[in-house]
């Protein structure tokens, strides 16, 4: 495998209220990356006007690895707006997958930048749903408080967000609600310790939470063997704050897993209606996931997919149908991948 960069990254610059809460902890851990681009916070599917006045603007954040994002990703997004137009308090305007940087240390985590593509592909069939890389981008790890916080003030703060900050509802501009998206696996995690030395460390700090849930609040999608219900009466932040806390119910389940899908290919198995096309496609041409490394990483240094494939993908109306050479493509790959196995293998055909 290639040596990764080991440029710096260039820090993007923080709003006052970033700072100060990424200042309130040192929990976070730097890593050597390749420079970034200047940040433009993507507005290009947001709604600019509201519709009905009496409700209340609201866009939809989710956090994670998306290593690879799946469909249950999308669909965590496609389900809470289902709950939201039902109950008619908000008015939402849209949604945004904000990926973790590379500074988080889990195995199986690709380079940020193969994750960011995989989220922009996953979504370019949505008018509604886009991607952020911000928090992806930057060299540190950032707490899910701060990466709220960068949300609000990019779309609320005149400063950042300019002329058009908040959105425009019958002549005036009214301020948005932000609200994190998560899985019921994740909100259980908010009563998790670590032993450091000896001593019980909360992985998330209480600060952060009334940040979370009471300053922003979240939806949480309910997942199969997670009773989010109990551990909304038996933890004492989501309790406290259990009229921002909204749980979603998921009629039809979907366990998709990520980790499961990372294994599915390390072992030459099918991924196809797991992920959508275009990230198969993906994967499979930068042959992310094949091998794990004992730094936890499972691919190499990105290099710039063909621009011309990405235009072709931008322009393509049916998005979910693959392209006929794309298919084929598909196939030889995991043929390919067969052939590979079998040389390190004494099997029977």
């Amino acid at each position: 495998m290639a040596a990764m960069p080991t440029d710096t990254l260039t820090p993007i610059p923080l709003s006052p209220r970033v700072a100060a809460i990424q200042d309130s902890s040192a929990s976070v851990c730097s890593v050597s990356e390749d420079p970034i681009q200047p940040y433009s916070f993507p507005k290009g599917k947001l709604r600019r006007v509201m519709q009905d006045p009496k409700k209340i603007p609201l866009v939809l954040v989710g956090c994670g690895s998306y290593s690879p994002v799946t469909y249950l990703h999308l669909r965590m997004f496609e389900m809470t707006k289902d709950h939201i137009e039902e109950h008619q308090q908000f008015e939402l305007l849209g949604a945004y997958f904000s990926p973790v940087s590379s500074g988080y240390k889990k195995a199986g985590l690709a380079y940020y930048k193969h994750r960011v593509r995989m989220c922009q592909l996953a979504v370019m069939g949505s008018d509604w749903i886009d991607v952020d890389p911000w928090e992806a981008e930057q060299v540190q790890t950032q707490r899910t408080a701060v990466v709220l916080q960068h949300f609000d003030d990019w779309l609320n703060n005149e400063e950042l967000a300019g002329k058009n900050w908040g959105v425009e509802c019958d002549g005036r501009r009214r301020r948005i609600r932000i609200k994190l998206v998560a899985g019921g696996d994740l909100i259980q995690s908010f009563a998790s310790y670590e032993v450091k030395n000896g001593e019980k460390i909360p992985v998330w700090l209480p600060t952060d939470l009334d940040i979370i849930l009471g300053k922003f609040g979240c939806f949480i999608i309910e997942r199969t063997g997670a009773d989010v219900h109990d551990f909304l009466l038996s933890h004492q932040s989501l309790y406290d704050h259990r009229k921002r806390v909204y749980v979603v119910k998921q009629f039809i389940y979907n366990d998709i897993s990520s980790t499961k899908v990372r294994l599915f290919i390390k072992r030459h198995m099918s991924i196809k209606y797991l992920l959508p096309d275009p990230v198969i496609e993906y994967i499979l041409r930068k042959r992310l996931y094949m091998v794990d490394e004992p730094s936890g990483r499972t691919d190499g240094p990105f290099d710039d997919w063909d621009e011309q494939d990405m235009k072709k993908l931008e322009e393509d109306e049916t998005l979910e149908t693959p392209h006929v050479e794309v298919v084929q493509m598909l196939d030889e790959d995991v043929e390919v991948l067969r052939q590979e196995q079998r040389k390190g293998l004494d099997v029977d055909d």
